[in-house]
């Protein structure tokens, strides 16, 4: 388990591997029912990048907008 992590605050910089980052990405993709990049937290290095992100994607869709705690999502990988 990781230590608390900022909305704003780099993933990678705050012990997330490579590996628990393409695991958020493919639970964040289950979870929203939406296709995303491995890449994620690479192209969307906080949880607010990736929320903000998310979001956008679902709108666009005509969907609701993201309602999941990405930092504590992290630390269940």
């Amino acid at each position: 388990m990781l230590h608390p992590i900022a909305m704003d605050s780099p993933l990678m910089g705050s012990g997330v591997t490579s590996l628990q980052g393409v695991r958020l990405a493919a639970r964040l993709q289950e979870l929203c029912d939406t296709e995303l990049s491995a890449t994620l937290i690479w192209d969307h290095p906080t949880p607010r990048a990736i929320i903000s992100y998310m979001s956008a994607a679902l709108e666009e869709e005509g969907r609701a907008p993201i309602n999941v705690d990405v930092a504590a999502l992290v630390n269940e990988l």
